[in-house]
């Protein structure tokens, strides 16, 4: 039903919210020296 540029545009709308959280998830886990492949796979 969606389009891919709808499904794109909503991926860019929940980047840019979730920036600020996703940063804070970094910064902790650059505490713990562990790399995010998670958010390297997502994107």
């Amino acid at each position: 039903m969606d389009s891919p540029w709808m499904k794109r545009s909503r991926r860019a709308l929940e980047l840019r919210d979730g920036f600020p959280r996703l940063m804070a998830v970094l910064n902790k886990r650059k505490n713990f020296q562990t790399i995010p492949s998670e958010v390297s796979s997502s994107t």
